[in-house]
């Protein structure tokens, strides 16, 4: 952008008389070189034009605050004589930017074949002729700034010439005015390098040196040319870099000296190269006529930043390694290898630890280098052949395929396994074996070697923790395992174990002996401790049933392996909650060196379940006829239960004679379950009945068999249903007996006689029947009072005796009626209990041996089809049953029989047989 420096004014003269009288000057005329673009001056001309034709041109009155409207002007026209002026002017105002002439004298002596100007308008610093009109026009200005203005605006001025100069880079521009045309001819605008000449009134100018061009900064290491040193004269009007240069060859000594060589050297007095950063004073010097001139120019030498494209960085393609690779780099400025430490430093590596194309190093300048580069290369893989492959070891037996240990180093640095490298090796026999390595990561390629597989040591070995052995009372031989590696060694093939101090508590060893491929010995301990109390064994647990007392456990054994527990040696044994039903507890505490610890074993006390009850009849039942409700006790062991308390009872075939049962429901705590208890309702014996007398018979000569009648208070029995009859001596006159013999709900014989009496006799009432016993040829018969041989059944004195058809007394076993009777020698018939050829026989109170199942006494008993009594063990219709000495059944019960407790149910059937 162009600057204007200062306004200038349009000077507008009027012909005046200068006078000749001068003081006297030293005026020197220059030669001096312009650029001249008159094709750009003369466009400028209908700019002017049409602003002066267009109606709307104005500028400020004196007093700046009333406008003069111009109206529509006359266009100017060119003359080219005043064209010759202002290019001249041009050429003038570069050394002296003023309305005066650099020799002194006054613009408008300036005249060219006779052609004078009456105005001049005069501008430096734009570039074109649209920009400086603008610049002229001064629309901004009040009334003492537009006098350019006016000057374009005037009504005096009918012609116009302009000039367009540049010198040193600036451009200068002059209008020259005309009152009127000078008519001289059109010319071709001139363009191009033009010399023209210059008057200066060297006396009131200054001289002093300068350059050409001036250096403010140059990069180290960069050699330039010098500038050019120029000697040129100024003025106080002249602008920007105007003045005269004078010619090179009036200067002398010309001479650059630099003031820090370690900066800026200068070299042959025509060029000057940095050799280091930072600011220095050059000074140029020269004579003029006779007298020493000098300036200065500071240069700043500045630092090379290492991202210059007048920088190369490269570093060499790597090889991978192990712990990455550092490469030097090679840094290069202008042909000079920069040197590390003093030109610049490496800060850091990147992506250096695999193989890539994007591996840097970072560095960073030094001294006459700035800023940070990265320097990028490239790292390859690198072959398993390059490396170092140290002899390798034996290695051990493991029983698998065999991977050797592997030293493999790059440049010192080992590879790592799995990371740089992999092992393949399938030999797992003792012997050589071949191991193949095959490059990973950064390496590539394969190696071959071969090493020895060996047996493996003990040492090497690893024995599993043998966990404290808790006593067994037997010799401990734990389960040890051996590892070689994660194989498990087999007892007998890789290696034989002895043991010793394995049985007591203490400290055991065991001692391995390796075979096979695997040699040496190895031993470990152990420990044998005091077995826990929660490890023992127990058995003989039973769970009783509810007594009311504390119960135990008299059975319980502990043992530890082959070893049984001694109480109050071994452990003590304490019980709680062991009375009521419900659970209860046992506590174990061990003492002694054998166990330690407690434990507890609960075990149930059960309710005593009703089958397991002693029903016991406290009166005989006999038949009466109607339901018979027993009187009886229910008892287990010192227990008695109560009616509606503990149980309830319901009574099934309970009217008629034979065996009637009552179902027990246990109703509390203590009583559980359901049981039938049976009872007999025995028969009714037929002696306590009435039996109507039976009136005499008259004798006829047969057997006489009058009816007969019996009764049970009011009710008169059924003959065949309740009792049968029978009738002896019931033939001749006398005493015949009737014996009426109870059946069904009766039981027992009753006697009745009868009179047979001739008609000569018919009341014998009176007669009272005796009984004689004679004994004939060793045996005894029995005779009534009338000499009568008695047969059957007799009872004599309370005593019943039994005498054949024979009239024989009968001893011993006597099956009658299907009936099997025992009789003493003396004949009497018994009854109960007896003992006969040492076995135990019961007869009922008629003196009939009974079978089967019998409730004699309280208890049951099972008496055998021969009517023996059972003792011991007896199986019955598939169940077992016990009969203790005595012949009683076990019900309800537990007995300990030949060291085993056997339970009972009510009905006497074996539960755990």
């Amino acid at each position: 952008m162009v600057r204007k420096l200062r306004y200038l004014f349009i000077v507008v003269l009027v012909v005046v008389l200068f006078s000749n009288t001068v003081s006297a000057s030293t005026i020197k005329s220059f030669s001096m070189t312009y650029t001249v673009d008159q094709q750009e001056a003369r466009d400028m001309l209908p700019l002017i034009n049409e602003w002066r034709q267009s109606g709307d041109a104005w500028y400020w009155k004196s007093d700046d605050t009333t406008k003069y409207n111009c109206g529509t002007l006359s266009a100017y026209t060119y003359d080219y004589n005043l064209e010759q002026i202002a290019l001249q002017r041009a050429y003038e105002i570069a050394v002296h930017f003023a309305h005066s002439r650099p020799d002194g004298s006054d613009c408008f002596t300036c005249t060219y074949n006779g052609t004078r100007s009456w105005g001049e308008n005069i501008a430096a610093g734009r570039y074109t002729a649209s920009a400086t009109f603008a610049q002229w026009q001064e629309n901004d200005a009040m009334y003492a700034g537009q006098g350019h203005r006016r000057a374009m605006l005037s009504t005096r001025y009918t012609a116009i010439g302009i000039g367009h100069v540049v010198y040193n880079g600036i451009h200068y521009w002059v209008q020259e005015f005309g009152e009127v045309n000078s008519g001289a001819a059109a010319t071709t605008a001139i363009t191009g390098t033009r010399t023209g000449t210059v008057s200066l009134n060297v006396d009131s100018a200054t001289f002093k040196l300068d350059t050409d061009s001036y250096i403010h900064s140059v990069a180290y290491g960069i050699s330039m040319d010098l500038p050019q040193i120029r000697g040129r004269y100024s003025t106080y009007y002249t602008w920007g870099s105007g003045g005269v240069i004078v010619p090179d060859s009036d200067l002398t000594n010309v001479k650059w000296t630099s003031s820090d060589p370690s900066k800026l050297v200068i070299q042959n007095n025509t060029t000057m190269k940095a050799v280091g950063a930072g600011s220095c004073t050059l000074t140029y010097s020269a004579t003029y006529e006779g007298k020493s001139y000098s300036g200065t120019m500071n240069v700043s030498v500045s630092t090379v930043p290492l991202v210059s494209s007048d920088v190369t960085a490269t570093i060499d393609t790597c090889s991978y390694e192990v712990n990455g690779v550092s490469p030097k780099p090679v840094i290069k400025y202008n042909g000079q290898t920069l040197v590390e430490g003093a030109d610049y430093e490496i800060q850091s590596y990147g992506n250096t630890t695999r193989v890539t194309e994007q591996a840097y190093a970072c560095v960073k300048g030094l001294g006459n280098f700035t800023g940070i580069r990265y320097i990028y290369f490239e790292i390859v893989r690198t072959p398993l052949s390059d490396c170092t492959l140290s002899p390798i070891p034996n290695a051990y037996y493991t029983g698998n395929a065999v991977t050797p240990a592997v030293t493999l180093t790059y440049k010192g640095a080992e590879l790592r396994k799995g990371t740089h490298y992999k092992l393949s090796c399938t030999d797992t026999d003792i012997g050589t074996a071949t191991v193949t390595i095959t490059g990973l990561t950064g390496f590539e390629g394969t190696l071959t070697s071969t090493f020895k597989i060996v047996r493996q040591t003990a040492s090497n070995l690893t024995v599993d923790a043998i966990d404290d052995q808790q006593f067994t009372g037997g010799e401990i031989l734990p389960r040890i395992k051996i590892w070689n590696g994660n194989r498990y060694l087999t007892n007998g093939t890789d290696y034989d174990v002895t043991f010793s101090n394995n049985i007591e508590p203490g400290t055991a060893s065991a001692k391995f002996t390796f075979k096979g491929n695997y040699t040496g010995t190895k031993t470990v301990s152990f420990k044998i401790v005091p077995r826990q109390m929660t490890n023992v064994y127990g058995s003989g647990i039973n769970y009783p049933t509810y007594t009311g007392y504390p119960l135990t456990q008299p059975n319980l054994t502990l043992s530890c392996g082959s070893y049984t527990l001694v109480e109050g040696t071994d452990y003590t044994i304490a019980y709680s909650n062991n009375v009521n039903v419900g659970r209860a507890t046992v506590t174990l505490t061990g003492m002694g060196s054998y166990v330690t610890g407690t434990s507890t074993i609960t075990f149930e006390i059960k309710p005593v379940n009703t089958t397991l009850t002693t029903f016991t009849l406290n009166d005989t039942c006999t038949y009466t006829g109607s339901a018979v409700i027993p009187d009886f006790t229910l008892t287990y062991g010192n227990l008695t239960f109560v009616e509606g308390t503990d149980f309830t009872v319901e009574y099934f075939n309970n009217v008629e004679s034979g065996q009637a049962k009552a179902v027990i429901t246990g109703i509390s705590t203590i009583l559980s379950g359901t049981a039938n208890k049976y009872f007999m309702i025995n028969p009714k014996s037929i002696e306590t009945l009435t039996c109507a007398s039976i009136p005499n018979q008259v004798y006829t000569g047969s057997a006489i068999k009058p009816a007969v009648t019996v009764k049970d208070g009011s009710v008169t029995l059924v003959k065949d249903t309740d009792y049968t009859v029978s009738y002896s001596n019931n033939v001749n006159v006398g005493t015949a007996t009737v014996t009426v013999k109870g059946k069904g709900n009766y039981s027992g014989t009753k006697y009745a006689t009868f009179k047979i009496v001739s008609a000569s006799n018919p009341d014998p009432d009176s007669e009272v029947l005796t009984y004689t016993w004679k004994q004939v040829s060793g045996k005894w018969y029995l005779y009534d009072n009338y000499g009568r041989k008695v047969t059957g059944f007799a009872k004599v004195k309370d005593t019943w005796y039994y005498m054949n058809a024979s009239g024989v007394m009968m001893t011993g076993w006597q099956k009658v009626d299907g009936v099997w009777y025992y009789f003493a020698s003396s004949g009497a018939m018994k009854t109960g209990w007896q003992q006969i050829s040492k076995v135990w026989y019961y007869f009922d109170a008629e003196g009939k041996m009974l079978t089967g199942f019998q409730e004699i006494g309280g208890s049951m008993y099972y008496l055998k089809s021969s009517g023996a009594m059972a003792t011991k063990w007896l199986k019955i219709d598939g169940n077992w049953y016990w009969f203790g000495t005595s012949g009683a059944m076990a019900r309800s019960t537990s007995v300990k029989i030949d060291g085993k407790t056997y339970n009972f149910d009510a009905d006497g059937v074996c539960l755990n047989p």
